[in-house]
């Protein structure tokens, strides 16, 4: 190969990269790590510019402002828990997610401190181990973000997918992160072979859920749940399965709850308009929606005869 060829190649491999990183957003991202208990979690204190979006996570892996350990008596603290669909995505600038639009909210006499405690697929068993493992941060109100599938969805600590260091170039981003799990897919759906994910979805995160209420009981805290309607659900009008086994759960434990669907149809009757996918409100009226029901379910707690809205 002579010197010519040599330097396009390189050339190439220069503008790919360039392409990879600039246009498309990649070799920065966000990353996790293990936990023994709670399966895995953000690292702390990161602040990136994926997919030419902003992220920030916090001291606490958070995807909020920092908080202090001693509570500002002026504030309002409400935890938020969930899984993709508080935490926003790689696709929503932090700005626009939930947690930071409900921020925006003005009180008679108080301000808003949102804690966004969540991660993409974390489930009944991830959020009660982060309560137990880290407290309520001396919070005034918790709310729990949760959808039908979430009843039996189980910590596995299989760790895939968890992006724990930043990769060599934004190139091979592309296909060790992208292109290659892309066809992995492929090939086993042609095989007709059943995934990780279909072997493992079997589990029943209800008695994690019990005991996740339970704990915040005994805190003696503000608690409501937001029971979160996916696209199927809302084009349909009809709970899930799960929907009906987690408000079994709630009424049993007699936790004041509701539904997202009544302010996700006041907000529009086009999925389109809402969801980004099956499940995720990453659109811009999405997340709105989305805030506004989490700041309904706080409008059912006490805060409401205190503060006033």
């Amino acid at each position: 190969m002579n010197m010519k060829k040599i330097i396009y190649i390189f050339c190439f491999f220069i503008f790919f990269e360039f392409f990879c990183r600039f246009v498309l957003g990649l070799g920065n991202p966000i990353l996790s790590r293990k936990h023994p208990t709670i399966e895995y979690e953000f690292v702390p204190n990161q602040k990136v510019n994926r997919f030419h979006r902003k992220i920030k996570i916090n001291s606490y892996g958070m995807r909020s402002d920092e908080i202090q350990e001693i509570k500002d008596p002026r504030k309002i603290r409400v935890l938020v828990y969930g899984d993709s669909v508080i935490y926003g995505g790689s696709l929503i600038s932090q700005k626009n997610i939930s947690t930071e639009l409900l921020k925006k909210k003005k009180l008679k006499n108080s301000k808003l401190e949102i804690a966004n405690i969540s991660a993409g697929s974390w489930g009944p068993g991830n959020w009660l181990s982060v309560l137990k493992e880290r407290g309520t941060y001396n919070a005034d109100i918790i709310i729990l973000v949760i959808s039908s599938h979430d009843w039996n969805d189980n910590p596995q600590f299989n760790y895939t997918g968890l992006v724990e260091k930043k990769p060599l170039s934004a190139a091979s981003e592309l296909f060790t992160r992208y292109l290659l799990p892309k066809l992995k897919k492929q090939f086993i759906a042609l095989k007709n072979l059943p995934s990780k994910e279909a072997q493992n979805g079997n589990k029943n995160g209800l008695d994690d859920l019990k005991s996740f209420i339970d704990l915040i009981k005994q805190k003696q805290i503000e608690f409501v749940i937001v029971q979160f309607w996916d696209r199927e659900e809302f084009q349909s009008g009809k709970p899930k399965k799960g929907n009906i086994l987690i408000k079994k759960v709630i009424d049993e434990k007699n936790v004041i709850s509701l539904q997202s669907i009544y302010k996700f149809k006041e907000c529009s009757k086009n999925h389109k308009d809402l969801y980004s996918d099956s499940i995720h409100p990453f659109t811009k009226l999405g997340q709105k929606c989305l805030s506004e029901t989490i700041f309904d379910a706080m409008k059912l707690t006490k805060f409401n005869k205190i503060y006033g809205t």
